[in-house]
């Protein structure tokens, strides 16, 4: 492959821009390739996983894009247009439902390790945990003797 010398290439990071010198190849079977971006995990991506997943908190707690884009400004100094930032939320929500849809989005936990002290398992689903049991009845009662 032929040497066709460094490029620059930006990526938004959490601190803010980060420029990169890597070198490219290029055959004519085979292409230009860069093989540093594998390595540095960068092929396409223009903003990294942390500020993509810094867009995505801001964004929950935000009546708008625009309100969204400048709490990211205030918040870490990064500046995005609203429109940049609706495609990057957008985007990773996609990226989740394509995760669910394919059966790839699983917890990191299994009920197993959720054991109480009689040895049954228990997993507790509430979004807040309002009205949702901490202990059983029978429980009670045994505390209550």
């Amino acid at each position: 492959m032929q040497n066709k010398g460094p490029a620059e290439r930006k990526t938004l990071c959490v601190n803010g821009w980060l420029s990169l010198s890597r070198r490219h190849y290029h055959s004519p079977s085979a292409g230009t390739i860069t093989p540093s971006d594998d390595l540095l995990n960068a092929v396409g991506e223009l903003i990294s996983l942390g500020t993509r997943q810094l867009c995505c908190q801001l964004n929950r707690g935000a009546r708008s894009f625009d309100m969204a884009a400048q709490n990211l400004l205030e918040a870490a100094r990064l500046s995005l247009s609203a429109e940049k930032l609706r495609q990057i939320v957008e985007g990773e929500g996609r990226a989740v439902l394509t995760l669910l849809h394919e059966g790839d989005l699983q917890p990191v936990w299994n009920a197993s390790q959720c054991q109480t002290s009689d040895g049954k398992t228990r997993v507790y689903m509430s979004s807040d945990g309002f009205m949702a049991p901490t202990i059983t009845d029978q429980e009670k009662r045994a505390r209550r003797k």
